[in-house]
């Protein structure tokens, strides 16, 4: 592995455990607020629910080992060591990342082990801790680890903070887009009723992940660009990277704002008159899947 492939190696093995932790305190938490997704027979998990957390636990393994390859090349400057058990011991043994990386690795373990033997809303929550824990341990690997001192915690706070938010609010959309799909292709007013009620009650959540994300955003670019450095943003590859993020968040915006003012109150007028609520079913799945 060339010096190059070993850091595409690292990134891609954070970008993989982003979307783990995204799934692993996203989605069980959407399930405990809505209340309207019934366990399997058995008294565990909702199916898609438990199937969804299972394969955000395998994908957070694989980007575990990706990361931990990537790195323990990039610390001794060996592209050889990516696949080298001893300097992985050494990474795991001897650095912060290491200890992370482990917290990080048992977290992801035992969740299945939740899911698949786990009874009740209590595994639920406990996979909500989980999720939460794996999701903040990542500000240990990011910007926010580079500063010292009390600034240091601040910047650390802020992308604890931050991700935490982006997890909540985007490990929700697959349960919601998996309730209005159901409900749009069965017909059945109930499921429009629990697609519904699902939507409503979690948009005071959805819109405090969002003040949440803006404000440790605001922080994190103080930290990153500060004031002097505002007209960078559209001279760098990171300022343009930062700029394509802000507008494809204000899409999400967009499409968050539909689906709270226009979209559910239709729906719930709809059921409220007995009409069938296929269109505005159809309109938001499309606009849910758009924001995932």
């Amino acid at each position: 592995m060339s010096g190059d492939a070993g850091e595409i190696a690292l990134l891609l093995g954070r970008g993989l455990q982003f979307v783990s932790a995204v799934i692993l305190l996203g989605a069980p938490l959407c399930w405990l607020q809505t209340s309207v997704l019934p366990p399997d027979g058995k008294g565990g998990l909702f199916p898609p629910l438990g199937s969804l957390v299972l394969a955000g636990a395998g994908v957070g393994v694989l980007g575990a080992v990706l990361a931990l390859a990537g790195q323990s090349a990039a610390m001794s400057g060996v592209p050889a060591d990516a696949w080298r058990p001893s300097a992985w011991w050494d990474v795991v043994t001897g650095a912060q990342f290491g200890h992370v990386w482990l917290l990080r690795l048992g977290g992801l373990v035992l969740t299945p082990v939740l899911v698949l033997w786990g009874r009740g809303p209590w595994a639920v929550r406990l996979c909500v801790g989980l999720g939460a824990l794996l999701t903040a341990s990542l500000a240990w690997q990011g910007h926010g680890n580079a500063d010292d001192g009390a600034a240091g915690w601040v910047h650390r706070g802020a992308d604890i903070l931050h991700l935490l938010a982006a997890a909540v609010w985007l490990g929700a959309l697959p349960v919601l887009v998996v309730l209005v799909s159901r409900a749009r292709r069965s017909g059945l007013g109930g499921d429009a009723r629990t697609a519904w009620r699902a939507l409503e009650r979690f948009s005071g959540t959805g819109s405090a992940a969002v003040a949440v994300l803006t404000a440790s955003g605001l922080i994190n670019g103080w930290f990153l660009v500060g004031p002097d450095h505002l007209g960078a943003l559209v001279r760098t590859p990171y300022g343009l990277g930062l700029l394509a993020k802000l507008a494809l968040f204000a899409g999400m915006l967009g499409l968050a704002a539909l689906h709270r003012w226009r979209a559910t109150p239709q729906l719930a007028a709809d059921l409220s008159h007995d009409r069938p609520p296929s269109q505005v079913l159809r309109s938001l799945e499309l606009s849910l899947a758009l924001e995932t």
